[in-house]
């Protein structure tokens, strides 16, 4: 999960379900603790409120039942702090986006997906384009279980650039640093493999 938090937006909304019974609750409370009215980490009012009262009570009935917590920023918080708290997690979502589908649980309903990506990405006119640089375009998922989907650019079968879509935030990146946009349609993905394409090849033939 840890990986996961670290490629959501600071502007995305973070839905947490805790585990039930006590330990859910410790992982509550620790999150508790980061959520304090000078801290980065962000909750709404409601939520807060649940919160303190679960925590008073040590019982989730007394306020909610489907032990959901809405936060953003958390990401900020230290790994330690975010280990402690992501343990007694029971699952973790944002909302929903392009490539929400590649983190389906079950692996046919990916696959369904990912082939849809793939046929409204790279269509033929645009692997053609990409062909006519002299330029390879690979693509991969990395990890069913996270799933990123990189489109990788090389010449005479050396990379030279990586473009990924994280199935989870749907944000999209460059070699490892992600942007702020989510993936909505392919024409981004288009857009942003195009725009990485000149961009590297001007630089390896300057």
């Amino acid at each position: 999960m840890l990986k996961r938090l670290k490629r959501v937006h600071l502007l995305q909304s973070l839905d947490l379900r805790f585990k039930d019974g006590q330990e859910g609750i410790a992982g509550l409370a620790r999150l508790s603790a980061l959520a304090r009215p000078s801290s980065l980490v962000e909750m709404d009012n409601f939520s807060l409120l649940a919160m303190g009262a679960i925590l008073n009570s040590h019982n989730w009935n007394i306020a909610r039942k489907n032990r959901t917590f809405q936060v953003r920023r958390l990401q900020l918080a230290d790994d330690a702090q975010l280990i402690s708290i992501l343990r007694d997690v029971e699952s973790m979502s944002v909302g929903d986006h392009g490539a929400t589908g590649l983190c389906s649980g079950r692996l046919k309903k990916q696959e369904e997906e990912l082939q849809k990506l793939l046929d409204s990405i790279v269509t033929q006119t645009f692997f053609d384009e990409i062909a006519d640089w002299g330029v390879n375009l690979n693509i991969e998922l990395k990890d069913h279980e996270d799933p990123v989907l990189d489109c990788i650019l090389s010449v005479n079968g050396t990379p030279f650039a990586t473009i990924s879509l994280d199935g989870f935030s749907g944000r999209m990146g460059v070699d490892g640093i992600w942007g702020n946009e989510l993936y909505n349609h392919p024409e981004q993905m288009q857009k942003l493999i195009r725009e990485t394409l000149e961009k590297k090849l001007e630089y390896l033939t300057a």
